[in-house]
């Protein structure tokens, strides 16, 4: 990932460059293309809904999600 992300585009190309390997396909990249844009999408959504929130619930709304991501990756090892 970018050090200053300023765009998807700017995350997508670190994410492709540190986790696809030199030689995957062009299907493969597009493929996790559409998965990291859909991911973005999906952020954008739960982050507006938290704004809708008391500013209590949105911190604590936030805090779940980055448990769960905790939870996520903690899994992978």
């Amino acid at each position: 990932m970018t050090e200053n992300p300023s765009s998807i585009a700017a995350e997508w190309q670190g994410f492709r460059e540190s986790v696809l390997p030199p030689n995957a396909s062009e299907i493969q990249i597009q493929e996790m293309q559409k998965a990291f844009y859909a991911g973005a999408v999906s952020m954008m959504t739960i982050w507006n809904g938290l704004s809708a929130l008391a500013e209590e619930e949105a911190v604590k709304g936030l805090g779940d999600v980055q448990q769960e991501m905790a939870t996520f990756f903690d899994g992978l090892a």
